[in-house]
């Protein structure tokens, strides 16, 4: 509920300010912006003011993942640092150049994730 607190406080204040493009890029508004505190699930706030008055913003989870390959299984692991519980998981990974394609069962349900390298997309606006 927070998050829609702090990302509609941030919208209203880009559509407010985004007449004024000229005068946010000499006041150093442009460029990506960090939290400067991780909230007690992992997450900091990113935001990124982008030209033309749009921006991005993103939650995202700080991790102390752990990795092992074996074969074509990757095996994570990570210590929930409030209650000590050691998290494992094991996916199966297919690598291909700058794509990695992982599948893994949660809850019975089957699901796909496609990852690119950062730095390759191509914008065919066919996926991966």
């Amino acid at each position: 509920m927070k998050f829609k607190y702090v990302f509609f406080a941030v919208l209203i204040f880009s559509f407010h300010y985004s007449q004024t493009f000229s005068q946010h890029k000499k006041s150093g508004l442009m460029g990506k912006w960090e939290s400067l505190v991780v909230t007690r699930n992992n997450t900091v706030k990113v935001i990124e003011f982008l030209p033309h008055g749009k921006f991005v913003f993103k939650s995202v989870l700080v991790a102390d993942y752990k990795y092992k390959v074996e074969e074509n299984k990757l095996i994570t692991s990570l210590k929930n640092k409030y209650s000590h519980k050691l998290v494992i998981d094991t996916s199966t990974i297919a690598i291909k150049p700058n794509v990695i394609i992982r599948t893994n069962y949660s809850n019975g349900k089957k699901q796909v994730y496609k990852l690119i390298r950062v730095g390759e997309r191509k914008t065919t606006g066919k996926g991966v």
